[in-house]
């Protein structure tokens, strides 16, 4: 993971990451830059050898071009799923995309619960392009009637409809 923001969150995010790699098995290395470095400098950060994934803790200093750093993830190490090819693959429904962290999750859930989404309507919960845009692709692409409620949309509605309600 690479990382120019410390903090509290930033932290906390990174210590459970860590434990959530421990507990797979895997070691995740925290590679901390310093707030003079460039966009350039996280860049070759990502690129060193011997990362079988790349994890980018967000967000990054306004200095730094962050798209140009998500999309310097390689395709098959991008765990994230920020980089523009990783999230095409994604929403193209390829069969080698990795799903995003809480498009797993929310897959996880409903596995877990016994609720399989084809067919239902589902709605979203705000279109983020963290959490709701990519629910909302997942959950169509398994079939789902889906709807994506926003602030500026103002219509609750369909919140009455749901038979899965998903909010980020």
């Amino acid at each position: 993971a690479v990382t120019m923001q410390p903090g509290r969150a930033t932290e906390s995010y990174l210590a459970m990451k860590a434990r959530r790699a421990g507990s797979a098995g895997m070691m995740l290395e925290i590679i901390r830059l310093s707030d003079t470095a460039t966009t350039e400098d996280v860049i070759d950060a990502l690129a060193a050898p011997g990362a079988d994934a790349l994890l980018v803790q967000l967000p990054l200093p306004d200095v730094i071009d962050t798209d140009a750093v998500l999309n310097s993830i390689p395709l098959e190490k991008d765990a994230d799923v920020l980089s523009r090819s990783a999230h095409h693959a994604f929403d193209e429904g390829s069969a080698e995309a990795l799903l995003p962290p809480v498009v797993e999750a929310v897959k996880e859930i409903l596995e877990r619960s016994g609720v399989s989404p084809k067919g239902k309507q589902v709605v979203v919960v705000g279109n983020g392009w963290l959490v709701g845009e990519p629910c909302a692709t997942w959950l169509s692409l398994t079939g789902a009637r889906v709807t994506t409620i926003t602030r500026e949309s103002g219509d609750l509605s369909s919140l009455k409809e749901a038979d899965i309600i998903v909010s980020g």
